[in-house]
């Protein structure tokens, strides 16, 4: 996604039905395990170490990328980020980068890094907009969707044959990473108190904007009840 991640990635041993909900317990967010069984494989990175190579990247990053001075922009991002963190599956530390590039483009980055585009505040024209964006970039660092891709590109780099019981096809861990992402992102906008479908509505104006990379169907899930706009 262009709102996507570093590497925005789940693997699964199947596709599944776009109306099924892969975490249901909403009552217990911030307590239970997302990434358990089929959901969190490939992932053969520890904590530390996926700390250790995100650091890396987000490094990489900074230094390819402009860092905004817009004090009023980074505030918003900070503590709408906080308000969904409490209300969100993940628990590790969250450093903030909002970026001054042109580029409509957030992205979530595997040890807790986020950066995010003055342009896309900029594109939201309502607080909910930009909540269920970064929503949905803390939800992919919940699910350690890019840890997740680190393993299964070390996986093919040591000949790993693809098989759909073993390593889907990319477009396929791209599919259900990001429909794990909205659902997860549904959740916490609405234990957060923002509005869920205002996922869908931004999706829409990054579609319009010629982000391809966004889905043209945006779907979000709020316990499992899917919206389409």
């Amino acid at each position: 996604m262009r709102f996507r991640l570093l590497a925005p990635l789940v693997v699964m041993a199947g596709a599944l039905p776009l109306s099924a909900a892969r975490h249901g317990d909403t009552n217990r967010i911030g307590s239970r395990d997302i990434n358990r069984g089929v959901y969190g494989f490939p992932n053969f990175l520890g904590l530390e170490e996926e700390r250790r190579i995100g650091a890396e990247i987000e490094t990489r990053m900074r230094r390819s990328l402009t860092i905004s001075t817009d004090s009023a922009a980074i505030s918003k991002v900070r503590d709408l980020s906080e308000q969904i963190l409490k209300n969100s599956d993940y628990k590790g530390d969250l450093t903030l980068h909002v970026t001054a590039d042109g580029s409509l483009q957030a992205c979530a980055v595997m040890g807790g890094y986020l950066f995010i585009d003055e342009t896309v505040l900029k594109l939201a024209s309502r607080t909910d907009e930009l909540a269920a964006v970064i929503a949905h970039e803390i939800a992919h660092m919940a699910a350690r969707h890019g840890a997740e891709l680190f393993c299964y590109q070390q996986l093919v780099a040591r000949g790993h044959r693809r098989s759909s019981a073993v390593l889907p096809s990319l477009a396929s861990k791209i599919q259900e990473d990001e429909l794990e992402a909205d659902e997860l992102a549904g959740q916490y906008l609405k234990r957060t108190g923002f509005d869920p479908s205002a996922l869908a509505d931004i999706l829409c104006k990054l579609d319009q904007s010629g982000r391809t990379r966004w889905r043209a169907q945006a779907i979000v899930r709020a316990n499992g009840q899917p919206l389409h706009r």
